[in-house]
C-alpha cells in the first residue's frame, strides 16, 4: 500500500507539474498570438488535469482502504482484549 501511496504522489506532482508548464505556455502564445501554441498548451494542461484527477481518486482510494484497515484492526484488537478478559476472570473464579 506504501508503494502504490508514493506512485500516486508523485503523478500527482507530475500532473501539477505539467499543469504548470502549460499554463505558462499558454499565456506565452496567447501574447504572442500562436493559435498553434495555444492549442499544444490546452493539450497540455487537458493531459495535466487528468493526471491530477486520476491521482488524486487513487490517493482518494488508499485513504478509504487504510481507514477501513485501521478500523477493522481497531475492532479485532477489541475482541481479543475482551476474550482475554473472559478467560482471565474464568481463571480467577476457579
Amino acid at each position: 500500500m506504501e508503494k502504490e501511496h508514493a506512485s500516486a504522489k508523485q503523478s500527482l506532482l507530475a500532473g501539477q507539474a505539467i499543469r504548470q508548464e502549460a499554463n505558462a505556455n499558454l499565456l506565452a502564445a496567447v501574447k504572442a498570438k500562436d493559435f498553434k501554441q495555444v492549442s499544444v498548451a490546452q493539450m497540455m494542461l487537458d493531459q495535466g488535469q487528468k493526471a491530477v484527477n486520476e491521482a488524486s481518486a487513487k490517493l482518494q482510494t488508499i485513504t478509504a482502504d487504510r481507514y477501513h484497515l485501521l478500523a477493522k484492526t481497531i475492532t479485532l484488537s477489541s475482541q481479543e482484549r475482551r476474550k482475554c478478559s473472559k478467560e482471565t476472570e474464568s481463571h480467577q473464579i476457579k
